[in-house]
């Protein structure tokens, strides 16, 4: 979503937040205002219904005269006398008359004509006799109308199971309810509990079915009805039912005009609702347009800062207000930071001419590759010998392409091989290094440096030269030195024996010394190789083992060897050099263990190959000089009498003849753990 929808969409919402309370204050407004229209038809129909229970009291107040009536059976002229003098007594009584149980009847008063209409056939039929008799109240009959005059009939319960039919003037009643309206449409009726409206002169009553009324009539006395269904339209209005009658106050009202107000009312609200909604939406418009002008082009100058593009500033009439200071401010830094940069740029182009020029006289190799191998930089010396086909098939096995010599090369690890490349007929020597290494901006890196180590090599050939030089020249004197001492000891007694002995032993440590220096010049020219034959190495090691028994005697050291002996191990190889390889491990195990420590032998069978372990209680060895031990000349301890650093390189030499591997460990409980490999 971009800048300027969010702030379109934010202003608004805040625009709009007023009309949510002010749609529920109209929806409450519309229930109240429906609630207090209904609460007048209410009033009225209760006012109403009080109003004829009153009248209908004062007719039963003046029915007092019936308790004098002579019911007797010979007595109807006096029972007619009686009526006539109740009519003349009561003037809105035009019709009196005696009925049986049975409807039928007998005393009667009136004038004749109201005596015609009304009096003369029996009332046993009659719905309204019928209620009277089965309730034992007053009941009163529909409307009608007698030479203009609104009349009722009306029947009344009295004594010795007889009742008493009037026909009363009901237009006293009945003007004051048509005096009474309700706007241009609303009126008061009267109804039966049957649901049937009573029908006035001049006053039709509205066609409501009559089994929708009596359904509510019969629900509750008195009930608001806010849905009255009629051919002329939908009505509102309520009823009240009158005590101890079977009539209904009625009102109806059309429901458009008891409501029109409200209508006209939410109608006017809802049209400054939208007007409001309508100024929101223009000005959250015109606002966001106005705020996200300013916004968005300083973004974009952000962006071009990012991209290094400090040359185009923030166009000054984008902004408006304070924006405009914000804009300047904005352009001015823009300047100082593009200033900056190519002051930087300037630095790191000298840093770096400064470091070329460093690299490029370096007599050594130096790659820099990405993760995946692929070279970043190569200085001219690298770049030669990644065209070397020798170099490349020595140190990295023969790939091609620039990206798998570097994998392979940067595989290595941090390398003690040396490597020959002949350029122009002279031949040098590289030693290969690498290095990861994380950069701060992110990204691994491989360093690798092909390192010159000519002058090196040279030298230790030299040494190795004279030694091997030496140590022939050495041998025919060291045996005749020998063969006379033998001659002399035979001669020699007292002192003169100790000081021979100690020239004897002497002399035998520098043949051994010179025997070692031959030895290795021959392993490494391919002159001296491994006898093979099939032989257990099982018996080699006790045979080994008991050779070396008085050295452990004397510092009190426990060898352990496999019990009885372990089981037989067929090899493949030389017995006199496995048991030098052996003796060599044993006696720089016995000479950096402590007196009363523990040396150990294990062997056994994995897949093609035998496994030998051998295990000393001593120091242990520096991992940084765990590959270092097997050097020609190094040692760990510069004592005298901890030898020469050959014993070790003998045992890789012979292993290596064999096609074993040999390598070292230090144990987790202390001690050093020598391991070689021999072919099954």
């Amino acid at each position: 979503m971009s800048l300027f929808s969010r702030l379109f969409l934010l202003m608004l919402l805040a625009g709009m937040a007023p009309l949510v309370p002010t749609g529920a204050l109209l929806f409450y407004y519309q229930s109240q205002a429906k609630v207090n229209a209904l609460s007048l038809h209410e009033s009225l129909s209760s006012v109403t219904a009080t109003a004829i229970r009153q009248y209908m009291q004062g007719l039963a107040a003046r029915m007092a005269f019936t308790e004098r009536l002579d019911l007797s059976a010979g007595g109807k002229a006096r029972l007619e006398a009686q009526l006539r003098e109740a009519l003349a007594a009561n003037p809105d009584f035009m019709l009196a008359a005696v009925l049986d149980a049975e409807g039928r009847p007998g005393a009667r008063a009136g004038a004749p004509e109201t005596l015609r209409r009304f009096g003369g056939a029996g009332h046993g039929a009659d719905p309204v006799f019928l209620q009277a008799r089965k309730t034992g109240q007053v009941v009163l009959s529909s409307f009608d109308s007698q030479d203009g005059v609104s009349v009722c009939s009306l029947v009344f319960p009295i004594r010795s199971g007889r009742y008493l039919y009037v026909v009363a003037n009901a237009e006293p009643l009945l003007s004051q309810l048509r005096e009474q309206r309700i706007g241009e449409t609303g009126h008061i009726f009267l109804a039966d509990t049957q649901g049937h409206i009573f029908r006035f002169d001049g006053e039709p009553a509205p066609g409501v079915r009559p089994e929708f009324l009596s359904a509510q009539f019969g629900y509750r006395p008195a009930a608001r009805l806010e849905i009255i269904p009629a051919p002329e339209g939908t009505f509102v209005g309520a009823y009240r039912r009158v005590p101890d009658m079977n009539l209904c106050v009625l009102t109806l009202q059309l429901r458009d005009e008891a409501f029109w107000v409200i209508r006209l009312t939410t109608s006017l609200i809802i049209f400054f609702l939208l007007a409001i909604a309508t100024a929101s939406y223009f000005s959250a418009l015109y606002y966001a347009r106005k705020l996200s002008r300013p916004i968005s082009a300083l973004i974009d100058g952000a962006g071009r800062v990012i991209r290094r593009d400090f040359s185009t500033p923030v166009p000054r009439n984008a902004g408006w207000g304070e924006f405009s200071q914000l804009i300047e401010a904005f352009n001015i830094m823009l300047g100082e930071t593009g200033r900056y940069d190519r002051l930087q740029v300037d630095r790191l182009l000298g840093e770096k001419r400064k470091l070329d020029l460093l690299v490029g006289m370096m007599r050594d190799g130096v790659i820099l590759a990405d993760e995946n191998g692929a070279p970043l930089f190569t200085n001219h010396i690298a770049a030669g010998l990644l065209d070397n086909p020798a170099f490349i098939a020595l140190a990295a096995d023969g790939a091609s392409g620039a990206r798998e010599v570097t994998q392979r090369m940067s595989r290595r690890g941090r390398g003690l091989e040396t490597f020959r490349a002949d350029a122009g007929g002279s031949p040098r020597w590289y030693r290969l290094m690498s290095e990861e290494f994380l950069p701060p901006e992110g990204g691994k890196l491989k360093l690798i440096v092909l390192r010159d180590v000519t002058f090196e090599h040279e030298i230790d050939a030299m040494k190795e030269d004279f030694f091997n030089s030496a140590a022939h020249d050495l041998r025919a004197p060291l045996l005749g030195m020998q063969g006379y001492m033998k001659l002399l000891e035979a001669s020699c007694s007292g002192a003169g024996a100790e000081y021979l002995s100690a020239m004897k032993n002497s002399s035998a440590r520098l043949f051994r010394l010179v025997e070692d220096i031959l030895d290795i010049a021959r392993m490494e020219s391919g002159a001296l190789r491994p006898k093979t034959e099939q032989l257990d190495f099982a018996e080699t090691a006790r045979r080994t083992a008991d050779s070396l028994l008085p050295l452990i005697e004397e510092k009190g050291i426990k060898l352990s060897l496999p019990a009885g002996g372990g089981a037989p191990l067929p090899v493949k190889g030389d017995a006199r050099m496995l048991e030098r390889l052996l003796g060599n491990l044993l006696s720089n195990a016995i000479k950096f263990t402590p007196r009363d420590g523990k040396i150990s032998v294990e062997y056994a069978r994995e897949g093609a190959f035998c496994r030998v372990s051998v295990k000393d209680s001593g120091p242990g060895i520096p991992p940084a000089a765990l590959e270092e031990v097997f050097e020609k000349y190094r040692r760990l301890d510069d004592s005298p009498g901890k030898g020469y650093g050959l014993g070790l390189a003998i045992a890789r030499k012979i292993c290596e003849l064999h096609g074993g591997k040999i390598a070292a460990a230090n144990r987790p409980e202390g001690g050093a753990e020598i391991t070689f490999t021999l072919p099954a």
